[in-house]
């Protein structure tokens, strides 16, 4: 993985066009080299939820409601990628109807928690 990104950072660093340099660091570099150049980020104030994003349909609870249905996304998620990587190395297209079956239903699931 080291030499993938070194690949990278190298070509990034050699190609002059890119008027980029990059170079590895942790958060605390980071933060420091903001700090250092007095960098002004902007700040948004105000109240962002409860969100509406047409006349009367209101965003509430997003993060904190149905935690048991979110937990059970998370599960069910983890539960499906696995069988789909089990199902690449089958080499059967067998289960491959219910495997869309299941995704969808996960999808639909998905789209309605939020």
């Amino acid at each position: 993985m080291y030499n993938n990104y070194k690949g990278i950072i190298d070509y990034i660093n050699s190609n002059k066009d890119l008027n980029t340099k990059v170079s590895w660091g942790t958060l605390s570099d980071y933060f420091e080299h903001v700090k250092e150049k007095e960098v002004k980020l902007p700040s948004l104030s105000g109240d962002f939820f409860t969100y509406s994003d047409r006349e009367e349909d209101y965003w509430s609870g997003y993060y904190t409601s149905r935690p048991f249905y979110k937990n059970l996304d998370r599960v069910l998620e983890s539960a499906l990628r696995r069988t789909e990587i089990l199902f690449s190395f089958a080499r059967s297209t067998r289960l491959l109807n219910d495997l869309v079956a299941a995704r969808q239903t996960l999808s639909l699931f998905q789209h309605h928690d939020a």
